[in-house]
C-alpha cells in the first residue's frame, strides 16, 4: 500500500511518466489534480500513517509487556 501511495504521488507532481492509456481518463486526472481530489488523498494518507502509529504503538506496548514481564521473575 505505501508503494501504491508513493508511485501515486511521485507520477501526479511528473516526477515518473505513467503509460499514456492511464493518462487517456482527463476527467480523473481533473479530479485527483482539483482540491476535492487532493483533499481524499490527504485524508487516505493520513489515516495509512495514523494506522501505521497505532501498528508501532501495540508493538511497543507487546515489547514493554515482555520485558518488564521477565524482569519480575
Amino acid at each position: 500500500m505505501w508503494g501504491g501511495m508513493l508511485l501515486g504521488s511521485l507520477a501526479l507532481y511528473s516526477r515518473y511518466r505513467l503509460p499514456e492509456f492511464l493518462w487517456n481518463w482527463p476527467d480523473l486526472a481533473r479530479f485527483l489534480m482539483g482540491p476535492w481530489g487532493r483533499g481524499m488523498l490527504l485524508g487516505i494518507g493520513l489515516a495509512m500513517a495514523l494506522g501505521a502509529l497505532l501498528e508501532v504503538w501495540e508493538l511497543v506496548d507487546r515489547m514493554l509487556v515482555r520485558f518488564l514481564h521477565e524482569s519480575d521473575h
